[in-house]
């Protein structure tokens, strides 16, 4: 077995929802919880609707969100879609 098939099969699977709690498990190793926080928060106030300086209490994140998200700062290590 060659390096790059060890590779493939470590990697997981990225789900298609989760919370902001286990995207920033997913993300902790490429950015901070900040910035994280920040992007995924700014995604979510334009997909719902919310007033822009209005706080984000929001857990779940839907799959389009998470979609938005990965397509902008690319997928976690490890991860696979």
């Amino acid at each position: 077995m060659n390096q790059s098939s060890i590779n493939q099969t470590d990697k997981k699977k990225m789900p298609n929802s989760c919370t902001k709690k286990e995207l920033y498990n997913m993300y902790r190793l490429d950015m901070s919880e900040r910035q994280m926080r920040n992007g995924i928060n700014a995604i979510i106030k334009e997909n719902r609707g919310l007033p822009k300086f209005h706080p984000v209490c929001i857990q779940q994140i839907a799959p389009k969100e998470l979609k938005e998200f990965i397509e902008t700062y690319g997928l976690p290590r490890n991860y696979e879609l």
